[in-house]
């Protein structure tokens, strides 16, 4: 897998994504990045497990870094790198922009995060 990634929105739920990795199958992930107000910018990712997508935060104690999608913060201002059980990345759909992504649109230009 290499680690020149694109990054691209995640849109205003995590429906997209996780439909992807329902596709992609066992072992296709989503890597995670947030930028959130008021606090450090935030990475996570989503797991296609057994046909199930987990959340799994690197950051939490151990016992407790495993949750269910539903549990995952918002994609406010979130970008993704979605990867195949290969290693190979996969392009999501383009998403149409709601107002929230328009009121959390930072300054960023192009496609690599933190460009």
């Amino acid at each position: 897998m290499s680690l020149d990634l694109t990054w691209q929105r995640a849109g205003s739920s995590w429906d997209s994504v996780a439909a992807v990795l329902g596709e992609q199958g066992p072992g296709s992930m989503a890597i995670v990045l947030v930028d959130r107000v008021n606090a450090s910018r935030h990475g996570f990712l989503l797991r296609n497990h057994d046909d199930d997508i987990i959340v799994i935060e690197t950051q939490e104690a151990k016992g407790s870094r495993v949750r269910s999608l539903a549990d995952a913060l918002p994609p406010v201002d979130a970008r993704v790198a979605v990867i195949d059980a290969t290693g190979r990345q996969v392009v999501l759909p383009e998403m149409p922009r709601d107002a929230a992504d328009a009121l959390t649109d930072s300054a960023r230009k192009g496609p690599r995060y933190g460009s």
